[in-house]
């Protein structure tokens, strides 16, 4: 009975459901998806590609080597040897859970059907943002290059992620919840 009365709160529902999805498929991804196909592979491409167009766009002549393991993105004016990109950087996981959050907070089909594909497309192209930030970093201010890697682009990104769960739930939440006061 006690579980019930938790189940019959919106907010403790939201929360199983959401971990549940993203629980399932974080490890669909990782056990069938990543192992099977040719995923990371072609997202890591998409990545290098859209940072270098970005870098070249900004007046730097960037190019992508994709003869090593992984995705280089180098700069042809520096000795710098550019940034490494690999599956772990091309924000999958970070899908995963936009995704799960917009799908199991309460909304409107129709909504969903928009503004998943404007998010993710959002999240990618901030990633191909960080990683021509990180690749001109690399090569003109290397010292500076872990601080950035590990701190500042995560604020950024996970600011631009609460953003848009924040656009979420103003879109989805009755004006008159919004304004009502606090008990």
């Amino acid at each position: 009975m006690r579980i019930l009365k938790l189940w019959n709160k919106p907010f403790v529902r939201f929360v199983l459901l959401c971990t549940i999805l993203f629980s399932s498929l974080y490890t669909l991804y990782y056990s069938i998806v990543q192992p099977s196909t040719g995923y990371d592979d072609w997202l890591v491409s998409q990545l290098t590609d859209h940072a270098s167009k970005i870098l070249n766009i900004v007046g730097f002549d960037s190019y992508v080597d994709s003869s090593t393991k992984y995705v280089v993105l180098n700069f042809n004016e520096s000795l710098s040897q550019g940034v490494w990109v690999g599956a772990r950087c091309n924000g999958t996981t970070l899908f995963i859970l936009f995704f799960s959050f917009i799908v199991c907070f309460p909304g409107r089909l129709k909504n969903k059907i928009w503004f998943i594909p404007l998010g993710l497309f959002t999240l990618h192209f901030i990633n191909a943002l960080r990683i021509s930030a990180l690749a001109y970093i690399s090569s003109f201010y290397p010292e500076s290059f872990n601080i950035n890697h590990e701190v500042t682009f995560y604020i950024i990104t996970w600011a631009v992620v609460i953003g848009l769960w924040m656009s979420w739930i103003k879109i989805n939440t009755p004006k008159a919840e919004l304004d009502a006061p606090k008990k």
